[in-house]
């Protein structure tokens, strides 16, 4: 499974990767260090945050299929920042494939650190430690009954110069 990952807003703090959520066009910054992945929840935000961020906001409707499950989890990031998640389902969009229903994580509530920061979507990569949170995309993806992914590895194939571009390949083994 690939993802196309553009470095053209934050090109000091990390790669952005689009992802395709509910038929819905949204980026995500990609961290290895944590398994959540969460997006920005629009029903929760502004239209203006929604319209004005790179990483867009999730429309969840029941009639695609998409969830928000309570109670919510508040995280305090390192800079002090706090978010504040609700557990959520809906479709992974794979090209070439049934999309699969995953767990991940909507961004509800936002509470600036002590750096100016704004809300941001997040596609964790790395192994989970605490099972009260959320399966990580790679576990749910490895362990679901299709077998999208065969294994919890994952590459980072990046080209050169300043605002490099490359992809996230999931799994373990390039099909090229």
């Amino acid at each position: 499974m690939r993802r196309q990952i553009v470095d053209p807003v934050f090109p000091r703090y990390g790669l952005f990767a689009k992802l395709s959520v509910n038929n819905q066009s949204l980026g995500a910054l990609v961290n290895t260090e944590t398994p959540l992945m969460y997006f920005i929840s629009a029903p929760y935000f502004s239209t203006e945050i929604c319209r004005m961020s790179v990483f867009g906001c999730l429309h969840c409707y029941l009639k695609d299929d998409c969830k928000h499950v309570p109670p919510p989890t508040e995280i305090t990031l390192r800079d002090g920042s706090i978010v504040v998640l609700v557990s959520t389902e809906a479709s992974f969009d794979i090209s070439e494939q049934d999309s699969p229903m995953v767990s991940f994580a909507s961004e509800v509530a936002f509470t600036f650190g002590p750096e100016p920061a704004v809300p941001s979507s997040v596609l964790g990569l790395g192994f989970s430690q605490d099972r009260s949170l959320h399966w990580s995309l790679i576990d749910q993806l490895v362990k679901d009954p299709s077998g999208y992914i065969k294994s919890r590895s994952f590459s980072l194939y990046l080209g050169p110069g300043y605002l490099a571009r490359g992809e996230v390949l999931l799994g373990g083994v390039d099909p090229d």
